[in-house]
């Protein structure tokens, strides 16, 4: 902290304030009109948040894609292996369990890994001190933790069965599937 670059990427912030600096970054300040000596710098710096941002994007899509693409081959295999559609229990639970996770794990994760670090709260106003295993926890815990939880996941859905197209009788194969059909 408060090396070179810092000074460079606080700079604009100190002259033009917080909230002109980052709307000035996130257009580059060219659309504005107000191109000035640091416009070059806080554009190529946006250029480079934004290039970040569609490759984290990439990834969050296909997170949130692939298990949903992977859960009609569930139900149908609860459908062939019970002989009833249980779809609307088994979406449910899915959902909740996301909502939950959701919900939760962030805060948990966080508590705990701002707790052992060492992190000073405040209230209000007042800013605190923090050590910097406080300010390492907080970027671990937006990053390293978050992409280890995700590694983690794999192990589940390595569990997951796909389909094999009828070879073997596998609910995605075909057959017909629950009652009265």
């Amino acid at each position: 902290m408060g090396g070179a670059g810092d000074d460079a990427a606080v700079a604009p912030g100190r002259r033009a304030g917080g909230q002109a600096t980052w709307v000035r970054a996130g257009d580059g300040g060219v659309r504005r009109g107000r191109a000035g000596p640091d416009d070059g710098r806080i554009a190529a710096a946006a250029a480079g948040v934004y290039a970040l941002v569609a490759v984290v994007g990439v990834g969050y899509a296909g997170t949130q894609m692939f298990p949903l693409a992977m859960l009609p081959d569930t139900l149908a295999d609860d459908a062939r292996a019970t002989g009833a559609s249980r779809a609307g229990i088994l979406t449910g639970v899915w959902t909740a369990g996301e909502t939950v996770g959701l919900a939760l794990g962030p805060f948990v994760v966080v508590s705990v890994v701002l707790g052992l670090s060492g992190y000073v709260s405040g209230s209000g106003d007042e800013t605190m001190a923090q050590p910097s295993s406080a300010l390492h926890a907080i970027t671990w815990s937006m990053s390293l933790v978050p992409a280890a939880c995700a590694l983690l996941s794999i192990v589940f859905v390595l569990a997951h069965r796909p389909p094999d197209h009828g070879r073997t009788g596998h609910a995605g194969g075909g057959e017909q599937i629950g009652r009265g059909g």
